[in-house]
C-alpha cells in the first residue's frame, strides 16, 4: 500500500492552461501553484495512519483548459523538476512514480474545452481524458 508520494506535475504550458484544483484527499497545503504560468504543479501527500480507505475517492482532480489539439500522455508529465518524484510504501521503502493514461488511442474518454485530470492512486481507476481538442 502507498502511504505517500511526492512529485512535480509537468505539463505543456502552451497546449494546457491550469485553471483549477478540486481537492479530495489531499489538501491546499500539500499542493504548490506557483509555478502554472510555466508548467509545472507540486504535489506532496501522505498517509502515514493507513486511513485511506477513510478518506475520499480521489486525491485530488486538476482542471485544465486546452489550448491546442493533444494526448495527455504527451504533453502531461511525472518528474523530479522541483519536488523529487518518489513514493513509500508502510515499510518506508521507496517506490516508482508514474501517471497512468485510460481510455487510449482506440477508445479515448469524451473530453470537452476543459477537461478535469484525475490523479489516482492505488487500485482507484478514475477514467481520465486521454485526448484533449481544443473548441
Amino acid at each position: 500500500m502507498v502511504q505517500g508520494w511526492q512529485g512535480t506535475l509537468s505539463f505543456d504550458a502552451s497546449a494546457l492552461e491550469f485553471k483549477d484544483a478540486v481537492f479530495g484527499a489531499f489538501q491546499p497545503t500539500q499542493v504548490g501553484l506557483r509555478h502554472t504560468a510555466d508548467g509545472a504543479i507540486t504535489l506532496s501527500w501522505n498517509d502515514p495512519e493507513g486511513q485511506i480507505g477513510k478518506m475520499p475517492d480521489q486525491l485530488i482532480t486538476l482542471i485544465f483548459k486546452a489550448k491546442q489539439n493533444a494526448l495527455l500522455s504527451q504533453i502531461l508529465r511525472i518528474g523530479s523538476r522541483f519536488t523529487r518524484a518518489e513514493a513509500y510504501n508502510a515499510q518506508g521503502e521507496l517506490l516508482n512514480v508514474g501517471l497512468q493514461f485510460i481510455g487510449g488511442r482506440q477508445n479515448p474518454s469524451p473530453c470537452s474545452k476543459t477537461c478535469p485530470t484525475h490523479l489516482v492512486k492505488q487500485r482507484r481507476s478514475d477514467s481520465i481524458c486521454h485526448k484533449l481538442k481544443a473548441t
